[in-house]
């Protein structure tokens, strides 16, 4: 059945509003994810994370593993799964919602790589406000549908997904080594005739 994720996560919360930039500060006790730190596999680098210090409304933008941070502006809104545990306290920015899953309903990585599917990148997209930055409102993140399976079946949806990712990075990388093969004969040919007609 399809659910809204209004009802798959109770929780959707915009993270941190900074006046302007994040006020960076080596002796700070708190963690911020911002989108630099967001991998190219929607995975969080935690080493490079700035650290400030504590302020009123930090508790409410607290990141804990397990939850789901989606971009709410410019024009993708990917979905990074935040999964290993902090040592420390860590907060996102208001570039981020929050989303804290039912996992009695829906594992985290599957409603994750969900939202990255680009049919539903679209969906967000066309749902997206504004002309210059386009910015994504907690009502209509919420009011999207997600097929929420038997969690044994989203476990097994994620495993396909990932057998079937790792074949297209082999498929490609052995297009790119098959490409530079021949263009390495075509190099060799072009020498061979290059010599043929000094020779002559």
């Amino acid at each position: 059945m399809n659910l809204p994720i209004s009802d798959i996560a109770p929780t959707i919360q915009a993270g941190f509003p900074f006046r302007k930039r994040v006020p960076a500060s080596d002796l700070g006790s708190v963690y911020v994810i911002q989108g630099k730190d967001i991998r190219q596999d929607h995975t969080v680098d935690v080493s490079g994370l700035v650290r400030v210090e504590p302020q009123h409304g930090f508790d409410r933008c607290q990141v804990f593993p397990g939850d789901v941070l989606i971009m709410n502006r410019g024009v993708r809104n990917y979905a990074t799964l935040v999964r290993e545990p902090f040592d420390d306290r860590v907060i996102a920015v208001a570039t981020f919602f929050i989303l804290r899953v039912d996992t009695n309903r829906v594992d985290p990585e599957y409603l994750t790589w969900y939202l990255n599917l680009p049919e539903v990148q679209r969906t967000l997209g066309e749902k997206s406000r504004g002309t210059s930055i386009p910015h994504l409102t907690v009502q209509a993140l919420g009011d999207l549908e997600v097929p929420v399976l038997s969690l044994e079946h989203q476990t097994a949806i994620l495993r396909a997904a990932v057998l079937i990712d790792h074949d297209l990075q082999l498929a490609t990388e052995l297009a790119a080594q098959r490409r530079e093969l021949l263009f390495a004969s075509l190099r060799e040919i072009t020498r061979s005739k290059s010599h043929a007609l000094n020779d002559e």
